[in-house]
């Protein structure tokens, strides 16, 4: 499974239908149980490095 980790930034969906395009096994998630079972892990960019970091910190990723 491919986890899109929804961590309140990125271009979400659009990083989804293009995977979705060649992996049917795709989800967006904040869960901990999802990325413990996942077999990749997409980050989605950010312009700003920094507030991103603190996304992750916030939702306990970091």
């Amino acid at each position: 499974m491919t986890v899109i980790i929804d961590y309140g930034m990125g271009n979400l969906m659009s990083i989804y239908r293009k995977l979705k395009q060649i992996d049917s096994n795709v989800i967006i998630s904040s869960s901990a149980d999802d990325l413990k079972a996942a077999d990749k892990l997409i980050i989605p960019g950010v312009g700003n490095f920094g507030a991103g970091v603190k996304n992750l910190s916030r939702k306990n990723f970091g």
